[in-house]
């Protein structure tokens, strides 16, 4: 990957510390959580500025991300009624809220090869995952089956009357799900799937 800083390291530490602006998709991306969210948000001592730059669209009360709780400087989303909701719920000052878009959909406008293809990448849902190797992963994977996330996901990709669909239409279906819910991968290769539907290999 080339010139890169090892997480949670001294180096890590050293230039998160003397960083002016710290730009992230992701609110945790520090080198230490908890040590950083107690000095940056709770003690304010820590006057850098955070730059968020989001990585999907909003539609639900996400209280960690109420202005209280970060004090970013710059807070990014996709769309109008997003940036309405984010700016009249979460607390932030006017002006801090944008609606920029997200730089992944700056890809959609390049030139590219035309594909009869829709693509399906849903979310993950945080109360299937466990980190790996951790208390509670194992049992979470024997849950998985019996999930009302795999149970619906199952219930489309499986459906005939889909499968129908995409083949008069001469499009195909890839599933792609969330990298956080890859680790499930192998429950949906074993689905008898409609036609042309197809359960995308990440690697």
């Amino acid at each position: 990957l080339g010139k890169v800083i090892q997480w949670g390291s001294f180096s890590h530490w050293f230039w998160y510390l003397t960083a002016k602006k710290n730009i992230s998709s992701q609110k945790g991306c520090k080198p230490n959580a908890a040590a950083c969210y107690l000095f940056e948000v709770k003690l304010r001592l820590w006057r850098n500025k955070r730059y968020f730059l989001q990585h999907g669209v909003i539609m639900n009360d996400l209280e960690w991300l109420y202005y209280d709780k970060c004090y970013f400087k710059l807070f990014c989303v996709s769309a109008k009624p997003e940036c309405d909701y984010v700016s009249s719920m979460f607390g932030y000052p006017k002006g801090i809220v944008e609606c920029t878009g997200l730089a992944r959909f700056d890809e959609l406008h390049k030139q590219h090869e035309i594909k009869r293809q829709v693509l399906v990448i849903p979310t993950w849902r945080e109360y299937l995952v466990r980190p790996h190797g951790t208390v509670g992963e194992s049992e979470l994977r024997k849950e998985f089956p019996q999930s009302l996330y795999f149970n619906k996901w199952a219930e489309l990709l499986c459906d005939e009357r889909l499968g129908n669909i995409l083949k008069s239409s001469g499009y195909t279906l890839l599933f792609y799900p969330h990298r956080n819910m890859q680790k499930y991968l192998d429950f949906f290769y074993k689905l008898n799937l409609a036609q042309c539907v197809t359960i995308a290999d990440p690697t």
